[in-house]
Parts: C-alpha cells; sequence; structure tokens
C-alpha cells in the first residue's frame, strides 16, 4: 500500500520502519527533517514530503504520531494540510494520545472531503514500538476500523 506517517518521534520512527520493512511504500514528514532523512536513509521504500498536504497527495492511508490534539488538527485541517491533498476516499489513523473533542472536529474536517479518520490511541510506549508490540485501541465509523 502507500502508506504516509507523520511524526517520527520517539515510537513514530520505528512504526514507520516497520511499515517499510513489511513491504509499503512511505511518504514521510516530521517537523524534524534531519529525522526523516535518517529514516530515509535506513530504507528503500520511503519520500520524504516538505507538506502534509504532500503526504496526503501520495497516500491511501496516512498515520499521524504527533504530541496533541492541537497538531493533529492542523496537520490534517490547517494551511497546507492533509485535506488540500486527498481526493477523498482515504483513511487517516491518528495514533497519537489526543483530546477527544480535537479528535472529532479533525474527524468533521476530513469527513467535509469524504476522508475517514480512526482515532487509534496507542499504548505500549518506546519499546512496544520497537518491538512491533504496541496495543491499538480504536474509535471510528465500523466501516473505517
Amino acid at each position: 500500500m502507500k502508506l504516509g506517517f507523520i511524526g517520527l518521534g520517539v515510537m513514530g520512527t520505528p512504526m514507520a520502519s516497520h511499515l517499510v520493512r513489511a513491504g509499503h511504500t512511505l511518504t514521510v514528514l516530521d517537523i524534524d527533517r534531519a529525522k526523516a532523512e535518517r529514516l530515509a536513509a535506513e530504507h528503500s521504500g520511503i519520500t520524504i514530503a516538505a507538506t502534509p498536504r504532500d503526504v496526503a497527495a501520495a497516500a491511501e492511508i496516512v498515520v499521524t504520531m504527533l504530541p496533541s490534539g492541537e497538531f493533529v488538527r492542523d496537520v490534517a485541517l490547517g494551511e497546507s494540510g492533509l485535506i488540500e491533498g486527498f481526493k477523498g476516499g482515504e483513511l487517516v489513523i491518528d495514533t497519537s494520545s489526543c483530546e477527544p473533542w480535537l479528535t472529532i472536529e479533525t474527524a468533521k474536517g476530513l469527513s467535509a472531503k469524504g476522508v475517514q479518520m480512526v482515532d487509534s490511541a496507542t499504548s505500549g510506549a518506546e519499546f512496544g514500538a520497537k518491538a512491533a508490540t504496541l496495543v491499538f485501541m480504536l474509535g471510528g465509523e465500523p466501516a473505517a476500523i
């Protein structure tokens, strides 16, 4: 699959690494471009995007792993955000730990473009991300899940 991944921190980097090792094509973005460059140097099949819009334009599914709901909302709905690159029919999986009201606001904004969102709070910390043993707690429309 063509996947996007935004947020290459302590958990995001190993999560993205597992996805590319599983054979998926990844378009990645992090506020710290050096993190994306290191990941791309370690794995073939990774493209570094300049904006969230570019990630959305290249992906069927976009995974976010960001510090808060405000960051997720801004990445999804802000200027040069995911919503500007989606055509409709894509899926956003937010693995961040976000405030419920911001997740609802973000999901509603994306749905206006025909994009579904799954809230996928993640448990397992850095160790679980590296070991590929994370637990995902899902919320969203059953068809999207």
